[in-house]
């Protein structure tokens, strides 16, 4: 059964829909795996209309059977990544039908992902696309059309292409209530739109999903409301995604993780405790970062990439980003080139139903959008006379030397206060303002067109070209 929330269903009077939301009544299953006796005494309603209701869930949720040759290609389109290794390791690129997640600290590069794949969605088929368009929701920021914009004009895949910010549309979504007010009711119209059009919805972001389901302080009141509201948005999210066969990107942030201390009770022998699954489903190997909201979100999502900032840099040629400071370089022939020098990021496959979990790429963030390393990468590229200091990945290499706060000792539930990075910089003499590559800096830089207004479309008052 596809669940759907039950404010979707118009069968269901206003008045019968509040008493079920106040009831705890808020998905078809909800409904339908209850007793109508126990529905009529929670929610205060005659056992006639409670019926009604059951009646009009029924009815919203009654599908015809399809045919085997009508369903055997669903869930098969994919949208590539832009990097042909990647799309390797994601099994194809991004695959419909399912909820992908892109989890990480701050400028680890999980908005520059998604950004690129809402632009590549709109290609031809042949060429990695879905002849599809986009919809972009923000919940604390507005979207970076510059680096759009950008993108457009660098990706090799783009450049020259009929891809334009015409395809992609943008909404801001300040609070749980209008998220799901949005995929509700102004998404499922958004997608009837854009059939009409001819480019069909294929690709949904949501940038981010924490920031509106993260409270600074935690009790059991408040992680019980994040669950069932983090329940409704996955139900809605999948039920679009299996309807209209698009893929959606939930993107979200990580906090610290601890190893539990060693006289902490490790439950029976060959059990799984909680601490064990959010271990596994929760950060890449040997990470000190875990994903945030928690197992309850874990176990909605089918895929989860986690992205991490390394202490490593590469250089690459000064075109890659002509408003950072270059250094020079010797080239092969002998002759002075301009280099930047650039972060290494590491994207990991956490788990993935369309993937094989575990595997990990470095990777840069360019003016051309999201570039994977191959391993003889630093045999091509240019002869440096002042090699920076070279650490290992800030995931997989932790200061043994940081106290453990007090939080360290708390029970493995969701805090969402700890979000900082505690170890302390890594060894070395080079100038930070000569490499600083934090992207929020690097935007200050580029910055010359202004923020479109939140809730419109992207191609208002904007020429691509």
């Amino acid at each position: 059964m596809t669940d759907v929330l039950l404010s979707s269903i118009s069968g269901i009077p206003h008045d019968y829909q509040s008493a079920l939301k106040k009831s705890g009544f808020v998905t078809a299953s909800d409904v339908l795996l209850s007793h109508v006796s126990d529905i009529s005494q929670r929610c205060r309603l005659a056992p006639q209309a409670v019926q009604e209701i059951v009646n009009a869930v029924a009815r919203a949720l009654d599908r015809p059977p399809r045919l085997l040759r009508d369903v055997m290609h669903d869930g098969s389109e994919v949208i590539t990544t832009g990097d042909t290794l990647l799309d390797q390791m994601l099994g194809g690129g991004i695959r419909v039908g399912m909820i992908w997640e892109f989890v990480g600290e701050g400028a680890s590069g999980k908005t520059q992902l998604a950004l690129q794949l809402s632009l590549l969605v709109q290609l031809p088929v042949a060429q990695g696309g879905l002849d599809g368009s986009a919809c972009y929701l923000t919940s604390s920021t507005n979207l970076p059309t510059p680096r759009l914009v950008e993108l457009l004009h660098e990706h090799p895949l783009l450049a020259g292409s009929h891809c334009n910010l015409d395809n992609i549309q943008t909404s801001a979504t300040k609070t749980v209530t209008s998220l799901l007010y949005v995929l509700s009711e102004v998404l499922p119209a958004s997608i009837d739109a854009a059939k009409a059009r001819s480019r069909p919805l294929k690709l949904l972001i949501i940038d981010s999903l924490a920031d509106l389901l993260l409270e600074d302080k935690t009790s059991t009141a408040t992680l019980a409301d994040r669950s069932r509201n983090l329940s409704a948005i996955a139900a809605r999210l999948h039920a679009l995604a299996a309807a209209h066969q698009l893929a959606v990107v939930a993107i979200n942030r990580v906090t610290d993780a601890w190893d539990r201390r060693p006289d902490a009770d490790p439950g029976l022998p060959g059990e799984l405790i909680y601490a064990d699954h959010a271990r596994i489903f929760g950060r890449a190997e040997g990470g000190s970062k875990s994903a945030a909201l928690g197992l309850v979100w874990a176990n909605q999502v089918n895929a989860r990439i986690m992205l991490a900032r390394t202490e490593r840099r590469r250089p690459v040629p000064a075109e890659s980003r002509e408003r950072k400071r270059p250094r020079l370089a010797e080239d092969d022939g002998g002759g002075a080139v301009r280099v930047n020098d650039v972060v290494v990021r590491r994207l990991t496959i956490v788990f993935s139903s369309a993937c094989s979990p575990g595997t990990a790429v470095d990777f840069l963030v360019t003016s051309r959008g999201v570039e994977t390393l191959a391993e003889d990468d630093l045999g091509n590229a240019p002869r440096v006379l002042s090699v920076p200091a070279t650490g290992t990945t800030a995931a997989h290499a932790p200061s043994a030397n940081v106290a453990r706060p007090p939080l360290a000792d708390v029970s493995p539930l969701d805090v969402g206060s700890v979000v900082g990075d505690l170890r302390p910089p890594p060894p070395g003499d080079i100038p930070t303002g000569e490499l600083d590559e934090d992207e929020d800096a690097y935007w200050r830089e580029v910055d010359d067109f202004p923020f479109v207004d939140d809730n419109v479309d992207l191609a208002q008052g904007m020429d691509p070209s």
